[in-house]
């Protein structure tokens, strides 16, 4: 038989020698990937770390960046705010002054236009230096505004209606016949003597007498949001200066919808007072349509209810900002009627 020869087995015997000597190929291709593959593995972890050695370095610098900017944004926050605060400062004061001035000049004009004098150039005078103060507190402290009626001429009486964007004219000035005969019956007037002969019948074109001089003209102020709060100091004052209006004027609603530039309204002062208006004036039409109150009867109610807490209107309009304390408010109130 071929597989019991004697060559068969050294054939056997030969492959079984070459088959034991020659590798696997797994193991060969195993052997050979491994050092490849830890060197890579080697290379990636390099890599790996000077990417996570520059990404945290980015970090931290970033990080450095943010805090600078942040930094800077609160200073200029702090300081802006600041600034605001100083500014509304100086604008409720400058606003508070105004107020004062202006209340002290309606104050002054209106005494000063009631009082009769027998001197009618030197009270013409006075008249014209109060006009001419009004003129410039208008100019320098309230721009852009007017006085709403012309003063009364001393030889035709004016009839055109006020108007708030009718400017204040300059008082008329006598003639120097007048002035002359003014001067003449007031020194002869004051002068004591024994031989005193009374003064001439005045001629048409001369000063006429004090009795019979018409009344000095009025001097009216522009009726501005600060002059008219100056003014105000209860809710039944602040609903007719809001819908009717007052002294041939509309109501500050009604100018405000025509933008009337003599309301000033474009102010710090004039639109924090607006606003403080509103505020009340919500409270009061609220009343009107929830309860049916009229207008003058929730006014009167409210004024009672500020005089029990002795809040004028600008407390009553902070303490009411906020819809949960307007709310206790307007509750007390009604508990109260």
């Amino acid at each position: 038989e071929p597989f019991t020869s004697e060559d068969f087995r050294t054939f056997r015997s030969e492959l079984v020698s070459k088959i034991s000597d020659t590798p696997h190929p797994l193991e060969v291709t195993i052997t050979e990937l491994i050092p490849r593959l830890g060197h890579a593995l080697a290379d990636l972890r390099a890599s790996s770390a000077e990417t996570t050695a520059a990404f945290k370095q980015a970090i931290s610098a970033q990080q450095v960046d943010i805090e600078r900017l942040h930094h800077g944004l609160e200073r200029a926050v702090i300081m802006l705010s600041e600034s605001i605060e100083r500014r509304d400062r100086a604008d409720e004061g400058r606003a508070q002054v105004q107020q004062v001035v202006m209340s002290s000049i309606c104050a002054l004009a209106g005494a000063s236009s009631t009082l009769q004098s027998t001197h009618t150039h030197q009270h013409e005078q006075q008249q014209q230096t109060l006009q001419m103060l009004v003129r410039l507190l208008a100019t320098s402290t309230l721009p852009a505004l007017a006085d709403p009626s012309p003063p009364i001429s001393h030889s035709t009486p004016s009839t055109s209606a006020p108007s708030s964007s009718t400017p204040v004219p300059p008082l008329p000035m006598r003639s120097q016949e007048d002035s002359a005969a003014a001067a003449s019956i007031a020194s002869d007037t004051k002068r004591p003597s024994a031989s005193f002969q009374p003064p001439p019948m005045p001629t048409a074109s001369s000063v006429p007498a004090a009795s019979s001089a018409p009344p000095p003209p009025l001097i009216l102020l522009p009726r501005t949001i600060l002059c008219i709060a100056a003014k105000v100091n209860t809710v039944s004052q602040l609903a007719v200066e809001w819908y009717a209006g007052k002294d041939g004027y509309m109501g500050v609603l009604a100018r405000l919808e025509a933008k009337d530039q003599a309301l000033d309204a474009k102010g710090a002062a004039a639109r924090k007072q607006i606003c403080r208006w509103r505020r009340v004036l919500g409270v009061l039409e609220e009343l009107e349509r929830d309860r049916g109150w009229s207008r003058d009867t929730a006014a009167r109610a409210m004024d009672t209810q500020l005089k029990k807490n002795k809040h004028g209107l600008r407390t009553l309009a902070d303490n009411i900002a906020k819809d949960d304390a307007r709310a206790a408010w307007m509750a007390l109130l009604v508990a109260a009627t």
